[in-house]
């Protein structure tokens, strides 16, 4: 009957409403990411702090990585120390948040990785 046939082109019409609106929130949650992914990257080439701890910790391993644990000593390299620790809490920082799902770990390759 015609009742019929209304109510199921009123079910099908719900769901396909119901499947665009998660599609939608899908596809928004992964913007979301890709943003909060490309505003840290922003930051971080922005970051004197950071770029300046990068800069030591490669000129440390240029030199002599084998030893580069003994510059973790506080009395005798207190800036080295401080700068591979920003470092490492700053990667750990980012795998945490790839991990988690937080930060899109493409977009962030793309920006380091070339």
């Amino acid at each position: 009957t015609l009742s019929d046939w209304l109510l199921i082109i009123q079910a099908v019409i719900l769901f396909l409403g119901l499947g665009f609106t998660a599609l939608s929130v899908w596809n928004n949650k992964n913007d979301n990411r890709r943003m909060a992914t490309v505003d840290l990257i922003l930051r971080q080439r922005f970051n004197e702090e950071l770029n300046k701890s990068i800069e030591m910790v490669y000129n440390l391993v240029k030199g002599d990585f084998p030893n580069l644990h003994q510059y973790l000593d506080k009395e005798k390299y207190p800036e080295e120390r401080k700068a591979i620790l920003a470092l490492l809490n700053y990667r750990e920082f980012v795998a945490v948040g790839i991990n988690t799902g937080i930060i899109d770990e493409e977009v962030y390759k793309r920006s380091f990785c070339n």
